[in-house]
């Protein structure tokens, strides 16, 4: 299969009404994502809040370190994720990658069951003393609990969140 230039920018929708916040118009920052000439368009998961022109160029040029990780980290994870759905797909159907987005952002990893990975015909699990069988060499599902403590945030991870930079990074 080719391989195809997955683009993912931020951009400010000011094609909405905008929030008059003391005499300020404030939007929502938004995603552009585009694979194989389809492109598709929603709300930041990472900037929920409302943005002035001002902040949102502040944002995007901005020389701290949090402020590039998020950014870098979402665009990571859209293009991750655009990936997935071109390899089992063939294409890149918008409407499957926003709901798969939507879900993955909202769906928690928890004593992940991977008992029904196959690979070349093979099933594998992650459980088995049996390095046949393992192929992993560790337990998965303590990936997902590590993403979380690099974040230093104490709860599950999403599917959103392993399919970042930090989640790859840790597979």
């Amino acid at each position: 299969m080719k391989d195809y230039k997955i683009s993912v920018k931020h951009f400010l929708n000011t094609n909405v009404k905008p929030s008059i916040i003391n005499g300020e118009k404030y939007y929502p920052i938004f995603l552009l994502v585009t694979a194989r000439r389809k492109t598709t368009k929603f709300k930041s998961l990472i900037f929920t809040e409302l943005y002035t022109e001002t902040m949102f160029d502040e944002i995007m040029t901005s020389k701290d370190a949090e402020d590039k990780e998020m950014i870098n980290e979402e665009l990571t994870t859209m293009q991750n994720i655009a990936g997935l759905v071109m390899s089992e797909l063939n294409e890149f159907d918008t409407t499957f990658f926003y709901a798969f987005v939507r879900f993955a952002a909202v769906t928690d990893i928890y004593k992940t069951d991977v008992q029904i990975i196959e690979k070349d015909g093979k099933s594998f699990d992650n459980y088995s003393d049996d390095p046949k069988r393992n192929f992993f060499g560790f337990d998965i599902s303590r990936v997902f609990s590590e993403i979380m403590e690099k974040k230093g945030i104490k709860r599950n991870a999403t599917l959103f969140e392993f399919f970042g930079k930090l989640g790859q990074n840790n597979v």
